[in-house]
């Protein structure tokens, strides 16, 4: 029997499967059994004067609660207030959401800060929706947790 036959494809086989675990996914707690997911709605990054979104809403329908991270790295934003919009969709269209909970930054000059927003009843799909008034440089991520 030839060997090279043999080990090639298995190389193949085992190179696709070990790619394929790479993937983040929800994990479970340990200790408490909670099943928690991480996703980053928003990267870090410089937005442009207007409204913006996460685009295409994320399922979260095994959760029943999360908490959103925002974290705003402005300059100059006086007279100037960020109001930043989780929004619970009834389908993974971007134009079938509705606001759940709002955070709004308000205008004070120089901001550098965090804040989170704590939501809960939300629908099976969700997203980030902002609106810029001055260019900033802000992400919002979220923590979700379901007890599976």
């Amino acid at each position: 029997m030839n060997l090279r036959k043999f080990w090639l494809p298995l190389a193949f086989v085992v190179a696709l499967w070990v790619g394929g675990e790479a993937q983040i996914g929800p994990v479970r707690d340990t200790t408490s059994g909670v099943i928690i997911k991480d996703t980053t709605f928003l990267p870090a990054a410089e937005r442009q004067i207007g409204l913006g979104d996460s685009g295409t809403p994320i399922d979260v329908g095994a959760y029943a609660e999360g908490v959103i991270y925002i974290d705003i790295k402005f300059t100059d934003v006086a007279g100037i207030d960020l109001p930043i919009d989780f929004e619970s969709c009834s389908s993974p269209a971007s134009d079938d959401c509705f606001i759940h909970s709002s955070w709004n930054i308000p205008s004070q000059g120089l901001f550098l800060g965090k804040g989170l927003l704590r939501v809960n009843n939300f629908g099976r799909y969700v997203r980030i929706k902002y609106y810029l008034g001055k260019t900033a440089t802000f992400s919002v991520k979220g923590t979700f947790k379901g007890y599976r």
